[in-house]
């Protein structure tokens, strides 16, 4: 029961990025190199730990297989989402709200 706030603050943080990407804000292209910043974090995170663990040759080549999967895992989606601002925010074609066009 102690998990109820986070699962009610995920909630919230995907209501908000549903939201504004279907909106397409430019908030949201920014909160999402925020979201996979922490994915890169937590999968650096991981890596170190298991790397610092490993006591066999085996185990060193394990946490290393983990971070090239890591990485061409985070690495397509990262790319993409760099070529994609253009899609977010006021199109510059746009009439604006007080024209009478």
């Amino acid at each position: 029961m102690h998990t109820w706030p986070y699962i009610l603050g995920f909630s919230a943080f995907c209501l908000a990025l549903g939201i504004g990407i279907s909106r397409r804000s430019i908030w949201v292209w920014y909160a999402g190199w925020i979201v996979l910043y922490l994915l890169a974090a937590l999968l650096g995170i991981v890596f170190f730990a298991a790397l610092s663990s490993a006591a066999t040759p085996l185990g060193i080549l394990g946490a290393v297989t983990y971070f090239i999967g890591g990485v061409l895992i985070w690495g397509p989606p990262t790319y993409l989402w760099s070529r994609h601002k253009h899609l977010f925010g006021r199109r510059k074609d746009a009439p604006n709200k007080g024209s009478k066009r």
